[in-house]
C-alpha cells in the first residue's frame, strides 16, 4: 500500500464569454469558470519505511585495529504510508477592456488525512521519537489576483498586479500528546481542534503583592511563580493563534520610460502571531 497508491483527478472549464447572455457586454474580452476534484498524495517529511544501514569504521586509537561496522540508522518503518489530500477548486479568470486589465479568483477546500509527523513512543526497537501517520486536517481558502495596465503612452507606461492570499487550516484529528512546551516555543505547535504551528501562551496571574514575582497558573491549575514545561496538562494554555499567517499578498508595480524600466513590489502578511525572543 505504501508504495502503490492510485491517485485521480477530473476537471472541466467553460467558457463564458462565448454565451449569448455575455455577447453584448463590450467590456469582457474573455471569462472562464472552472473546477476540479481530485486525491493527490505525497511523502511529506517520511524518510524510509524499511531500516536503513550505514557502513563505518570504528574508532581505535591504532588503526591496525580499526574494523568496518553496520550501524543502524533507522529501524523499518513499514506502517508508513502516503499523505493523502482529496482538494476541491473551483477558478474564475478573466480579461476587461481590451486586455487593459486581467484577474483571477480562486477557492479551494482540502481535506488531509494519514499526515506525517514524529510522534513520541513507548521506546520498543530503541526510537522514543518516530515518523508516523498520525493526523487529519481541514484546510480553505482563497486567492485572488488583479492586475492592469493603468497607463500606456507611446513613451512610458504604468503596470500594477495585486495579490490576495487567505487560508487557514484545523487539526481534527491528532493521536500525538503535546507538552506545554511544545506549544508555547516561538515555532508553535500541534494539538487537535487548533490550527496547524499554533501558538500558546502560559496563562498570567499578576505579580505577587510581596515579592513582585510573576505568578502563573501552572499545570496543576495552581498559582505559582513556576510552571513544569514537560507536563502534558495544556488545559490552561491560552491559545494566541496561528503562527503561519492567514493573509498573504503582495503588488507589483512596473513603470517603463522608453528603454528602461523599474519594478517596484511590496508583500504583506497578517493574521498571525509570533512571539519575540527577550
Amino acid at each position: 500500500e505504501a508504495r502503490w497508491l492510485p491517485t485521480w483527478s477530473f476537471g472541466g472549464a467553460w467558457n463564458m464569454e462565448e454565451e449569448s447572455f455575455l455577447q453584448d457586454i463590450w467590456w469582457i474580452d474573455f471569462l472562464k469558470l472552472r473546477a476540479s476534484y481530485g486525491l493527490t498524495a505525497s511523502l511529506g517529511p517520511a524518510t524510509n519505511s524499511g531500516v536503513v544501514l550505514r557502513s563505518l569504521t570504528t574508532n581505535r586509537t591504532f588503526p591496525l585495529e580499526r574494523e568496518s561496522v553496520i550501524q543502524i540508522a533507522n529501524l523499518e518503518n513499514s506502517d508508513l504510508t502516503w499523505e493523502k489530500n482529496y482538494q476541491t477548486n473551483i477558478g474564475l479568470d478573466g480579461s476587461l477592456f481590451k486586455g487593459r486589465m486581467n484577474m483571477s479568483l480562486d477557492v479551494y477546500q482540502r481535506k488531509s488525512f494519514d499526515l506525517i509527523s514524529l510522534i513520541k513512543t513507548g521506546g520498543i526497537g530503541g526510537e522514543p521519537i518516530k515518523a508516523a501517520n498520525y493526523a487529519d486536517m481541514d484546510a480553505h481558502g482563497a486567492e485572488v489576483l488583479i492586475g492592469g495596465q493603468i497607463f500606456r503612452k507611446k513613451d512610458w507606461g504604468w503596470r500594477a498586479n495585486i495579490t490576495f492570499g487567505y487560508t487557514t487550516t484545523k487539526i481534527t484529528n491528532a493521536k500525538n500528546q503535546p507538552i506545554i512546551f511544545d506549544l508555547v516555543k516561538a515555532e508553535g505547535g500541534n494539538t487537535v481542534g487548533y490550527p496547524v504551528n499554533s501558538l500558546f501562551s502560559i496563562r498570567y496571574n499578576g505579580l505577587d503583592h510581596i515579592t513582585g514575582v510573576p505568578t502563573f497558573i501552572n499545570e496543576k491549575g495552581e498559582v505559582s511563580p513556576n510552571v513544569y514545561l514537560q507536563d502534558e496538562a495544556i488545559s490552561n494554555l491560552v491559545f494566541e493563534g496561528p503562527v503561519d499567517p492567514k493573509f498573504t499578498g503582495g503588488i507589483s508595480n512596473t513603470f517603463n520610460y522608453k528603454a528602461f524600466s523599474l519594478n517596484v513590489f511590496i508583500t504583506y502578511q497578517a493574521g498571525n502571531k509570533i512571539r519575540l525572543y527577550p
